[in-house]
């Protein structure tokens, strides 16, 4: 038995039958290296993930070779990645606006989104016109449908109710035979064999778990100062922190950065974010809001029925919605509207990848024309149809002609 963690290589495991347990990034890793010198490789599940290729085909027709996370923009968030009763304000209603403008403006005028020619390599230096969906993994339509059906089996469709992982390199060879995949979740273990819910049995010599980590604060003892509160993330949970990143009752004297993991999306922008109001905070420029426990309370509730289909992960959260949400805060939201007449930058800051360069476009420790520089350095990866086609159904969303979540009803 071992975990990822002390895992270095697949030698340990050639010739071997081995049960690999979870499915994060890491685990689809270490389930295609283990599977291609094992004699037999069980990959045990709870439930299936919501997959995501990390390059863009087949699902987009794009001749970039452009990684997936260029599509996450602020108009397909604002269609499929946030709680609907965070994006109610005029603002939104503003920023909607824009997005579909921007739609239409592309539409009329390729050139504003479109930037360069075809790349000869894609994202991960690969040859371009080969069409690989990651790293080492070539298109097929076996592992194209069979990416579909986990995403359409793992409860959330689209709407970033859970972890995505952002890793296919081991689809190949499930489609090869090479791993075989089992949902129903280990029952238990009988001597030399894994029992599973569905009550199949495989024999097993190396049972490896992938199964993530545990928030853990052990180094924090004691009370805080005098008082009676406990020097700690309650429950252990860092949703009960405000943002994740201030204890509600410790105030900004100390800060969590680093636990915030977007659906999709990067922990370093959001631990820049954090660094950002904390350093605001110390500094005496921003105070924390005296809702701050209330707002707390409310985000922990949403959050933790929002992202039910991932209750493990505690620091789960939507990209733009946080990132949005923290640069209200500091004081450098996006305001789309005022890049109207600076019409490329506009139409890929409502179109083109989130990149966390436009959370400095204005507001404290701005860098306006680096910012710009690096935003506009990026072209549109969808094509304009298919940004007028998300426009479309952003608006019927949020019209309530269809619902988001059981929730909602």
């Amino acid at each position: 038995v071992s975990h990822s963690s002390s895992y270095k290589n697949n030698l340990p495991f050639a010739g071997k039958d081995c049960v690999v347990v979870g499915l994060g990034e890491s685990g689809a890793d270490v389930v295609r290296e283990i599977s291609e010198v094992a004699n037999s490789t069980v990959l045990a599940m709870r439930s299936f993930p919501y997959l995501i290729p990390r390059l863009a085909r087949p699902f987009h027709s794009n001749p970039l070779g452009c990684p997936s996370d260029a599509f996450t923009s602020h108009l397909r968030h604002d269609l499929l990645l946030v709680p609907m009763c965070h994006y109610q304000k005029l603002k939104h209603l503003i920023s909607r606006i824009m997005c579909t403008l921007a739609a239409i403006l592309y539409l009329i005028f390729p050139f504003l989104g479109v930037g360069g020619s075809s790349s000869e390599k894609d994202a991960f230096n690969q040859d371009a016109s080969a069409g690989f969906i990651d790293k080492d993994t070539p298109y097929s339509p076996l592992a194209a449908t069979l990416i579909y059906q986990w995403c359409n089996r793992s409860g959330q469709q689209e709407h970033g109710q859970k972890f995505a992982c952002k890793n296919v390199m081991f689809v190949e060879h499930i489609v090869k035979g090479r791993i075989q995949p089992n949902p129903s979740g280990i029952q238990r273990l009988d001597g030399e064999y894994v029992v599973f819910n569905d009550s199949s049995r495989v024999r097993c010599d190396c049972l490896i778990f992938c199964t993530g980590y545990r928030d853990v604060f052990s180094f924090l003892k004691g009370n805080v100062g005098s008082t009676s509160v406990a020097l700690a993330v309650p429950d252990g949970n860092v949703r009960r922190l405000y943002k994740h990143v201030i204890h509600p009752h410790i105030g900004k004297s100390m800060a969590w950065i680093g636990f915030v993991r977007p659906t999709t999306g990067g922990i370093p922008p959001c631990a820049e974010m954090a660094a950002r109001y904390w350093a605001l905070l110390l500094t005496g420029r921003k105070d924390l809001p005296r809702s701050m426990a209330e707002v707390t309370a409310k985000d922990y509730e949403l959050d933790t029925r929002y992202y039910k289909l991932s209750p493990d992960v505690k620091t789960l959260v939507g990209y733009k919605d946080w990132m949005d949400g923290m640069a209200e805060l500091v004081g450098c939201e996006v305001r789309l509207w005022r890049c109207v007449f600076r019409p490329k930058l506009f139409v890929r800051l409502c179109l083109g990848s989130l990149l966390p360069s436009q959370y400095r476009l204005e507001g404290p420790c701005s860098l306006p024309e680096l910012a710009a520089a690096t935003v506009l350095s990026v072209p549109v990866a969808a094509t304009s149809w298919q940004s007028i086609d998300e426009a479309r159904r952003t608006w019927i969303r949020h019209m309530g002609i269809s619902k988001l979540w059981a929730g909602d009803e």
